[in-house]
């Protein structure tokens, strides 16, 4: 697909921004867009105070709403960062301007309406992509790397527990594990030699805010674990091969990897064993995410730096429209057998 440059990236490098959204994910998208090689122009919030705040930090424009962002502000992409519900007519908003859109997961409430959107981008010439940060991680491109150390896979599994139903409220749990499962799906279509599309799924909905989905593809089981209120709060990536396994720790972006060895003293020293080498990687993992200046959300700052390297050579996204779209149908499923 041929990318048509804005004017602004075709006179510079730096590309303008603008961010719909003033709350917390606002935020970490203005911290990690300028290392990316852009510059934060514009935000645009209801709460005006909030926008203003961000604004005045940033030494940008503050705007009300998107509208006036869109025709005031001449930026080249446009960070959506609002509640989900939003994400689908701001996205086609910006995409209707010649802004390109990055949006937060779920890119829109389902798949149909996910593949009007990829639409939309491919006729207007720009990029659309959802943040499914976690691939991007440099654990997750270091299991990736070595997968053959693993292969053959044989189980893909990702147990997660969040603080963010403390928030919510009874009635917000089961939408909270719905804006979650992206992360989880995202991680198999990168991983599923032939991606998610014909995998087979059952799915356990034990209370609200719990979901036990059990699934298999190209001869690979899956697994997820989500809970909005199970104690303490993880999330981790497990990879079982026939040669071997790797532990993928999610909210910090590090990995660790098991060797195949069954004898006597490989199973005594197993426990000591993955415990140094988890210390061993998860310091790694901090001092490096400190001198990268990377304190929340790993993975982020790589792909909206993938993405932004797209934009300015006219590439492809870094997510394919194919992958986007098997995630928002293997979401679709999970939350229709609830």
């Amino acid at each position: 697909m041929k990318i048509t440059k804005t004017k602004s990236s075709q006179a510079a490098s730096l590309l303008c921004a603008g961010i719909a959204g003033a709350g917390l994910m606002g935020q970490w998208h203005a911290h990690a867009l300028r290392r990316a090689g852009g510059r934060v122009i514009a935000f645009a919030d209801v709460d005006t105070s909030s926008a203003n705040s961000l604004a005045q930090a940033h030494a940008a424009l503050a705007f009300s709403s998107l509208d006036d962002l869109l025709t005031r502000a001449p930026i080249d992409v446009l960070h959506i960062c609002t509640p989900p519900a939003t994400h689908e007519e701001m996205a086609s908003q910006a995409l209707d301007a010649g802004v390109h859109v990055l949006a937060e997961k779920p890119l829109t409430p389902d798949a149909v309406s996910t593949a009007r959107l990829l639409e939309k981008a491919h006729a207007r010439g720009r990029l659309l992509l959802p943040v499914h940060q976690m691939v991007f991680q440099r654990g997750m491109r270091q299991v990736k790397t070595h997968l053959s150390r693993l292969a053959p896979l044989l189980h893909l599994e990702v147990i997660a527990t969040t603080a963010g139903g403390e928030k919510t409220g009874a009635e917000g749990l089961d939408p909270l594990v719905a804006d979650i499962l992206p992360h989880p799906l995202s991680i198999f279509q990168h991983f599923l030699p032939e991606g998610l599309d014909g995998s087979e799924w059952s799915v356990l909905h034990p209370s609200p805010g719990e979901l036990r989905a059990q699934g298999q593809a190209q001869r690979i089981s899956l697994a997820i674990n989500l809970s909005a209120r199970g104690r303490p709060t993880r999330n981790v990536f497990n990879i079982i091969g026939a040669r071997g396994s790797a532990h993928v720790d999610l909210y910090h972006g590090f990995a660790v990897f098991e060797g195949g060895q069954t004898s006597r003293t490989q199973k005594i020293m197993r426990p000591f064993g993955l415990a140094l080498r988890t210390l061993t990687a998860a310091t790694l993992n901090l001092a490096t995410r400190t001198w990268q200046n990377e304190p929340a959300y790993p993975g982020l700052l790589e792909l909206i730096r993938a993405d932004y390297d797209a934009i300015r050579k006219g590439e492809p996204a870094p997510l394919s429209p194919l992958d986007i779209l098997a995630v928002a149908r293997a979401r679709d499923r999970l939350i229709s057998a609830w």
